[in-house]
Order: structure tokens, then sequence, then C-alpha cells
């Protein structure tokens, strides 16, 4: 059969008259996408249009819990040696652990409440989270031994940590960029004073009624504002919104083809893999996210190492009561207002001042040296501050001084730094978020299982002293995102596509990419069957093989040199390949083109199917074109 008659018997290029075939097989008619009524910026539905005191009722609530979860988190620190005596434990560990294992359900929650809360909505998800909330505080209550609290304390964590985890994502659903500094500042107020302030509720409760009442308190507490939030709190989340929309116009109508504009048919699953996956993702590949995430996980961990051990030197160097060393927690929560109120107030008056200039507002507005310089300075020095005072014994004062200044840097780092992931990444917001918290978590928990022992071999003054150094390490890294962030944000250190459906796998062969050093698609072999049987044909030649990797390679060297040379995409088992045939000749007429550069498909058989292989993939390839309205070009 000569080349020419191979060629004939290919599926036609996609012209005018072709392409709305493919597009309705793919896509809903734009008539029938529901979308907010335009214009958009005035429509009521749209959350960032509802009145102020819409917004803030709703911010407020989400703020109130994410205080009283976080206050949970340290509230027994004044107490776990009093619980060790009780459960007649002498473990050296759990004195730090039972108040950082709170944390570790910190790091694992968002990871599946984040998937639901794209399934569900918000709101349902606050709601059955505070009820799960106060059913496991009231367990930690009840405790009779070690494992129970340790349990139930973890399982707090993991439910309570959803307004930590959505509560951004809550924020950027209503709030405007301009205005969203300040609404994540108070909303911060919750997640940094509550570690704060916990110790002293903690301390006072434990002296007063005992350690168990300061979770009874918790759950009455829980259990009033989850009442105020099933009465107040409304759905942000867009595509929620717009899918009632779009079930009510079908209902209404009684035309089923009406569509909400961000309907996703992504399962549950797929929602959780990438919940799982994608943070994991942002944290390899982006630099700017791996770097900003350590610098928050080494000051988090670090605070709540002070958090877990702040009751051993005020009481044993001052001779503090239980409540006493509760109260000392307060001069962080007084350095940590101070910082509130400074970054609130600078970073929108920083935007506006641009904006009102004329200049476009960028990410990296949300971090001028006038919030991180004191941040990245201040953290390290009430570290110096606090350990050299309790080394030398001076007055209690001293090491209070240290730990408020402590306070103000750590939260100009956290707010600053939360505020730019979520501008930077908009579309992946929860995803950046997730990075952070997770990363974040694990520092929080793990980190201050070393603090005791820290502190016994190197001392209160050089052991602090330890920890500032690491922490002005990582300070020329938010100045220097601050300068270089915008340049930083488009460096990736390689392509990594997770497949997870047969969806996904026509994208992974035709999708256009950004040509880096390598692209690698990591598929498990029932995905990629099934994916493969529906559009390339037979998979006699996947026998045994469990994962199946799809590179596509090019040195940027190369790319320099050779502009023009096509790129080869092949299926390999490892690093060998799989029959893979050179048959660009069968493709030189029927070539894909992209911003000036040719793709090449290599066929994996060459037999008689090859032609149906090709004419599928450029059949998927001006799909995607449509989708993605770019303009086809396949050449004859």
């Amino acid at each position: 059969m000569s080349p020419h008659s191979k060629r004939s018997t290919l599926s036609p290029p996609p012209t005018p008259e072709n392409t709305t075939k493919w597009n309705t097989r793919y896509q809903t008619p734009s008539s029938f996408v529901v979308s907010w009524d335009e214009p958009e910026n005035q429509d009521p539905q749209n959350p960032q249009n509802w009145l102020k005191r819409t917004k803030w009722t709703n911010i407020i609530i989400i703020s109130v819990v994410s205080f009283l979860v976080p206050l949970v988190s340290s509230m027994l620190a004044p107490a776990v040696q009093l619980i060790a005596e009780e459960f007649n434990t002498t473990s050296t560990t759990f004195p730090t652990f039972v108040v950082s294992i709170f944390v570790l359900g910190f790091a694992s929650g968002p990871l599946i409440l984040a998937p639901l809360s794209e399934i569900y909505g918000r709101v349902k998800i606050y709601h059955s989270t505070n009820v799960l909330f106060i059913i496991f505080i009231v367990l930690c209550a009840l405790s009779r031994n070690a494992a129970m609290l340790l349990a139930s304390r973890f399982l707090s964590g993991f439910v309570g940590v959803a307004t930590i985890a959505i509560g951004p994502g809550t924020i950027a659903d209503i709030m405007r960029p301009e205005s969203r500094g300040k609404a994540v500042s108070i909303w911060a107020v919750g997640t940094i004073l509550g570690p704060m302030i916990g110790p002293i509720i903690g301390g006072y409760v434990t002296e007063v009624a005992g350690w168990r009442w300061m979770f009874w308190a918790v759950a009455i507490a829980t259990s009033v504002i989850t009442i105020v939030a099933m009465i107040f709190l409304r759905e942000t989340y867009p595509p929620v919104l717009l899918e009632r929309k779009a079930v009510e116009i079908r209902r209404r109508t009684g035309d089923g083809r009406y569509r909400s504009r961000l309907a996703t048919t992504v399962s549950f699953l797929d929602l959780v893999k990438q919940s799982i996956l994608r943070p994991m993702k942002m944290l390899l590949c982006y630099p700017v996210v791996t770097i900003l995430c350590m610098y928050v996980a080494v000051l988090y961990g670090t605070l709540y190492l002070l958090f877990t051990t702040y009751s051993f030197v005020f009481e044993e160097i001052y001779g503090f009561s239980t409540f006493a060393a509760g109260l000392v927690f307060l001069a962080g929560g007084f350095g940590t207002l101070l910082g509130l109120f400074y970054i609130g107030y600078y970073s929108d008056r920083t935007l506006r001042t641009r904006a009102a200039a004329g200049r476009t507002v960028t990410p990296e507005d949300r971090l001028p040296l006038l919030i991180l310089l004191p941040g990245a300075l201040t953290f390290p020095m009430g570290l110096f501050i606090y350990g050299w005072g309790a080394e030398y014994h001076v007055h209690w004062m001293v090491p209070q001084i240290g730990t408020a200044v402590t306070g103000f840097g750590s939260i100009l780092i956290f707010t600053g730094i939360q505020t730019y992931l979520i501008d930077a990444f908009e579309g992946y917001s929860a995803s950046a978020i997730g990075a952070n918290a997770v990363l974040r978590g694990l520092a929080g928990a793990l980190i201050p299982l070393g603090g005791l022992d820290l502190y016994r071999v190197l001392g209160w003054g050089w052991g602090n002293s330890l920890l500032a150094f690491v922490a002005l390490a990582f300070a020329p890294i938010p100045v220097v995102v601050g300068a270089y962030g915008a340049r930083l944000r488009g460096i990736k250190l390689f392509d990594v596509k997770i497949v997870t459906s047969s969806q996904d796998f026509r994208y992974a062969i035709c999708a256009p990419v950004r040509l880096t050093d390598k692209v690698t698609v990591l598929m498990p072999r029932p995905v990629l069957q099934l994916a493969h049987n529906r559009i390339i044909g037979s998979m006699k030649w996947v026998r045994r093989e469990t994962w199946l990797n799809l590179h596509l390679s090019r040195p940027k060297s190369l790319l320099k040199l050779f502009p023009r040379k096509p790129i080869q995409v092949q299926l390999l088992h490892t690093s060998t390949p799989l029959g893979v045939v050179n048959s660009s000749s069968h493709l030189d007429q029927h070539n894909y083109s992209l911003q000036g550069r040719r793709v090449y498909a290599k066929l994996f058989r060459q037999t008689e199917p090859a032609h149906q292989q090709v004419g599928n993939i450029l059949r998927n390839i001006a799909m995607l074109e449509t989708r993605w309205g770019l303009e086809p070009v396949m050449r004859s």
C-alpha cells in the first residue's frame, strides 16, 4: 500500500464545516451554558457582589471558628505534666506530643476536606465538620487513658481544620483582590491568636476546675457558634452556586441541556487524588511555592516548639503556677495583634496606592519591604531575647518581650505569604494553600518533639539561638520573592502530569504543553488500558507492566540550536521503548503546529490500525484547540 493511499484513509483535518460536529461531542452549546447574569459585577447572586454586611457576616463567623479550633491546639500546654501524672505515663515525648498531635490532624485534614468542599460546597463542610469537632472534643474530655486522648486530639484536629483549609478560599470567593488583605488579616486573628490565648484559658480552667473542663468549655462555645453558622452562613463557592442555578433552570424549563459554566464531571476519588497530588506537585515543581512553604513551616514549627516548652521555662525557672504559666502567652498574643493591624493597614494601602497611580497590581505587591523586613528580622530577634533572658534568669518580663517580638514577626510573614499564594496562584489557590498547610502542619507536629532535648543539650540561650539562626537563614527569601516574584513564578522545575482517567489520557497524548526538559505522564495500567481501548485500539503489547511513562524529551539547549526540530513522543516502559516505529513519514502531510513548533506523534505499531490511531489523535487535538480557544492549524 502506497504512502499516498495510507494518508487517504486518515480522518479529514478540522474545517469550519466539520469542527462543530466535534465541538458538540465534547461541549455544551453556548446558549445552554449557565453563568452569572451580565454584567457579572452587578449580579447579586455573585458572592463578590453581595452587600458588605453579608460578606462580613460570613467572614466573622468563619473567623470565630478559626479562633476556637487553633485555641484547642495549645490550651493543653500548661496542664501536660498534670495529665501525664494522671495517666501514669513516663514517656519523655508525651508532654509535647499530646499538644502537637492536634497539628498533625491539621496537616492531613485538608487532603480530604478540600475536595469534599468542591463537590458539596463550603457551607455543608463547615457545618458537618463543626458538629464532628464538638463530638471529638467531648471525647477528649471523657478520655480515660493517654491513647484515647491522643486519638481524640488527632481526630478533632483533622475535622477542625476545615475553616483553616477552606477559609482563605471563602474569602477569595467574596472579596475582590484590593480588599482581600484586610479580610485575610481578620481571619488570621483566629489562626494565630488562638494558639496564643489557648494556654491562658487552659491554665486558668485547669487550676479552677481541672483539665477536662477546658474541653467542655470549648465544646459549649463551638456549639453556640455552630448554631449561629447554620442560621447565617451562606454558600460562596461559585461552581456550586452556578450548578444550583442550572438545576433551577432545568426544573423550570424541563430542558436537561442547561449546564453550569463551571460544571465538572470529576469524581470524588479523582478530586481526592488531585487534592493530594496537586499540592505535592506545586511543592516539587514550583520553586517559589517550595521555598515560601518551607519558610512558613520552619517558623510554624518553631512557634509550636515554644508553645510546648513555655510552661517548663516559667514553672521551673521562675516558679510560676499553672495559671500564671498560661498567662505568659499573652505577650505573644499582644505582639500578634500589633502585627495584624500593621499588615492589614499597609498591605491594602499599598495596593490601592499603586492602583490609583495607574500601575498594574501584581501578587508581589502583597510582599512590600515595609512588611517583609520587619517580619523577617523581628522573629529571630525575639528568639534571642527570649532565650538569653531565660538562660541568665533575668526578670521574667524580658523573655516576655522576646515572645511578643516573635509573635509580631511571625504574623507578618504568615499573613503576607498566605495572601501572596492566594493572589499568585488564584486558579489553584486551594492547592497552594493546601501545600502550605500540609508542610506547616507536619513541621508543627514533629519539630516540637525534640524541643526539650534541644534545651537539655544546648540550654535555653544557645537552643533558642540555634532556632534564631535557622530563621535568619530564611529571612532573605520573602525579600527576593517580593522583588523577583513575577519571574520566579514562571519557573517550573519539571512538568508532571498524573493521569487518573481516560479523559486525562487524551490530554496527555495530544495536549500542547510548555516545553521543558522532560514531561512525564504516569498512569496506572487499568487506566491506560481503558484509555487505549477507547482511543487507539488493541493493548496486546501491555503485559505485566503496572506503570507506563510517556516521555516528551528535548533539552532546552537543543531548542536554541534546532528550534524547528520535531518533538518526539514515545511510549516507554522504564527506559525501553515498546515497539515504537519511526512513522513520521506518515504524518509529514498531516502534522500539528502550535506556536511555530511541529509536533509529530510516533506510532506504537506499524500496522493497518495505525491510520485510525493517527485520525483519533488529530481529532482530539482539534477538540482541544477548540476547547482552549486556539485557531486550528492542520496542514494537508
